[in-house]
């Protein structure tokens, strides 16, 4: 996330990544074809080098348009759902190609209470936020999402079991992420009901710091309770700080509980720092400091 658009030549990432105190990378779903091709070769010689991809990589279209145009695992139209796996599936092709075994799914969304969310959010941080105007909205919200998402859930899950016999040739391990946006899948209780429903040496979680911290902010749920919940399937997990609703920020620049990530995020789980490009490289580095004081990075 922080090198694309910034340094687009694998070698300069890799160089940087290391120069912060990174051992190993991870592919965006930004990443241009001839940096991702730069990665292909740097692992080659390097095996081990890109433990995790996220998915779509490289980059094609988008995910804000592929958002946009409803081309998602989630999707009801059977001919963009389609599509969605196909792309995902050249994913797992690109994860075989760097050697990484782990790659990070964005498995859609439900359509239709979008609004809500944003009206919630403009709600923050003023005002209005704290009455009983806003505790209504969020209740509109959280079941106008319930009595939409089963058709979303059923679409979710035949796409993955479609995807499963791929992975598991290749040597790839899926994690199914939490999500930023509310309306997104999976909701707390979602990743549950599609681990059960989905084989195990395939699937599983993928935690996202942040997307749990705006969550807990917006009050549609508590941060930790991702991880008691599913912290025996958790895969990996991104590393950055909030700041109200704005997250990817170095670690150490926000409000999240590192001490409670400490103590529930399990010592399996791949540690993968995912800041955005507005942050400086030595920003990164005290970040990846802040991390192994507190014993998250492994080298």
């Amino acid at each position: 996330m922080w090198a694309v658009g910034r340094l687009n030549d694998a070698a300069l990432f890799v160089a940087a990544a290391r120069q912060m105190g990174c051992a190993h990378v991870e592919a965006n779903h930004e990443m241009p074809p001839a940096m991702f091709q730069g990665l292909v070769a740097l692992s080659r010689e390097e095996p081990g080098l890109v433990r995790s991809v996220h998915d779509p990589c490289p980059a094609g279209a988008s995910l804000r348009e592929m958002t946009h145009q409803d081309v998602l695992l989630s999707s009801l139209d059977p001919d963009r759902r389609a599509r969605a796996g196909q792309v995902t599936r050249q994913t797992i092709a690109s994860a075989h190609a760097v050697g990484a075994s782990l790659v990070v799914l964005h498995v859609g969304r439900v359509r239709g209470p979008g609004q809500l969310e944003k009206q919630l959010c403009e709600r923050f941080d003023t005002p209005r936020w704290a009455t009983p105007e806003t505790d209504a909205l969020r209740h509109t919200l959280i079941q106008e999402r319930a009595r939409l998402r089963d058709p979303h859930i059923e679409a979710v899950a035949a796409s993955l079991l479609e995807l499963a016999p791929m992975a598991r040739a290749a040597g790839v391990h899926l994690g199914l992420e939490n999500r930023y946006h509310y309306p997104e899948i999976p909701a707390w209780d979602e990743v549950g009901l599609l681990l059960d429903r989905l084989p195990a040496d395939v699937f599983g979680y993928w935690h996202d710091v942040g997307h749990a911290q705006v969550l807990e902010e917006l009050g549609l749920g508590q941060h930790q309770d991702w991880l008691l919940a599913y912290g025996d399937r958790c895969l990996g997990a991104h590393l950055h700080d909030c700041a109200g609703l704005r997250d990817h920020r170095p670690p150490g620049q926000g409000t999240v509980d590192w001490a409670m990530l400490r103590r529930h995020l399990p010592g399996t789980a791949w540690p993968v720092l995912e800041v955005g490009r507005e942050h400086t490289s030595e920003a990164l580095a005290a970040g990846v400091q802040y991390l192994a004081d507190r014993g998250f990075y492994r080298g």
